[in-house]
């Protein structure tokens, strides 16, 4: 018995798309709000840099992977939200409707608009083509 697949129309991507990123945005929210509380009951720790050797080419590529094993959570959300982005901007084809999807999906929580678009935006961040990019 085979399985009969049908295409998404676009509106259909598209809202899955949107409530990908509500998802990914409550799993980010509920994440730092775990941070924040494991931050109040342990001691405070400092952490130095280690800038020698910044103009090394591999030192940026370094920093990028000992920041995913730092906290491996934030950096897949982060990914994920990226690139739903850029999906997104396949899918639309402007900046301006991306701009409208985030503010929609940033008000599924009134509450936490401010937080949510500000996430978004951060994420989003070099987003797009030659002639329309999403800038922080």
């Amino acid at each position: 018995m085979g399985v009969c697949l049908m295409a998404l129309t676009e509106d259909e991507h598209l809202g899955l798309i949107k409530d990908a990123i509500d998802a990914v945005l409550r799993a980010r929210l509920e994440y730092d709000n775990f941070l924040e509380s494991k931050r109040t009951t342990d001691p405070i720790k400092f952490e130095f840099i280690d800038m020698t050797g910044w103009g090394d080419p591999d030192y940026w590529e370094r920093d990028r992977l000992r920041s995913i094993i730092k906290d491996p959570v934030r950096k897949s959300l982060r990914k994920t939200l990226k690139g739903l982005g850029k999906e997104l901007f396949q899918l639309l084809g402007n900046t301006d409707a991306m701009l409208e999807v985030a503010e929609e999906v940033a008000n599924r929580e009134p509450k936490k608009w401010g937080h949510r678009i500000d996430i978004i935006d951060k994420t989003w961040d070099g987003i797009g083509n030659d002639t329309d990019v999403w800038v922080s």
